[in-house]
């Protein structure tokens, strides 16, 4: 039973309920390699890639002749090495971006995330909050930030009949399909990887929330970090003021008291939540502020 459904979780994406079944089905017994192979490829999808690899390399002294243990084996060992150097095939990665559905957001699975000389830090020269600062003397073409959105959004997600239209109570703004996508996507990735909670609920969450002076670069990996309850409200907030809606865009004479005005639903895009340490003005951030008195910039608030 534990073994079936490890693999029915898999198919779902639910990777930590699939590694908990495959891991009771090797302890209850006996040893199968497809209860192997399932932990090896969900210890891979959390992005544990130690761990993965171990697993991995488990299946291969159980079944040497997996091509899975040989090909899971090389791609933790990749992930390993881009994590640690920041070293990245980036004309593989773009291809595989063409090569996707929806300009490719389900075929970035495969990178690891690195974390350069960078750190959280005060931003007084941009009105206080948090900002992302170097740690120290940066070289030219140096990637000093690469890590994976919690959730992403593409046009496949997006309902189309009937349209959605979700009323913001907390900011009274009207909003579109978009942002739902976002908060379910989060939602939903929450309640597989809670330990993931902290990269969300730590973000900036409106000028009512307290906001953490630190926040986490970057996912836990090997080890599961301490879990936070699963707060609707928090995933709505988080979303709408960090995460890049690519259809909005603020037509200032359009601007009627608090609303903006939305030219079309699109995707994709994603909550990438590191990134929303960022201090920018780019025009996807200014959409977010309302009314025109807080048009500044909402970035220094992060």
């Amino acid at each position: 039973m534990h073994r079936r459904r490890a693999a029915v979780n898999l198919t779902l994406e639910r990777y930590s309920s699939a590694l908990f079944d495959a891991q009771k089905a090797l302890d209850v017994g006996p040893v199968s390699e497809e209860a192997l192979e399932t932990k090896a490829r969900a210890l891979y999808h959390l992005r544990r890639w130690s761990l993965a690899l171990a697993a991995y390399q488990e299946l291969r002294n159980y079944a040497a002749a997996s091509r899975a243990a040989s090909s899971g084996i090389d791609a933790c060992q990749a992930r390993l090495r881009e994590a640690e150097s920041g070293t990245y095939d980036m004309p593989a990665l773009f291809h595989a971006s063409l090569a996707g559905p929806e300009g490719g957001v389900a075929s970035m699975v495969d990178v690891a995330d690195h974390v350069g000389p960078v750190k959280i830090g005060p931003s007084p020269t941009t009105g206080g909050g948090r900002g992302l600062v170097t740690t120290r003397d940066v070289l030219p073409g140096e990637i000093l930030l690469a890590v994976r959105a919690v959730a992403a959004a593409s046009a496949s997600d997006l309902p189309k009949t009937p349209r959605s239209v979700v009323y913001n109570l907390d900011r009274g703004i009207v909003d579109t399909s978009s942002p739902l996508a976002y908060v379910q996507n989060v939602l939903w990735r929450l309640m597989d990887q809670p330990e993931l909670g902290s990269k969300v609920y730590d973000l900036y969450l409106g000028d009512d929330a307290q906001t953490p002076a630190d926040f986490p670069l970057a996912a836990p990996t090997e080890a599961v970090a301490e879990t936070a309850p699963l707060d609707s409200q928090a995933v709505f907030k988080a979303s709408f003021w960090n995460a890049s809606f690519p259809h909005r865009v603020l037509p200032v004479p359009e601007l009627r008291g608090d609303v903006i005005a939305y030219q079309k639903d699109a995707a994709p895009g994603a909550l990438f939540s590191e990134s929303a340490m960022i201090n920018h003005s780019c025009a996807w951030t200014v959409s977010h502020v309302c009314p025109l008195d807080r048009l500044t910039s909402l970035s220094a608030h992060r």
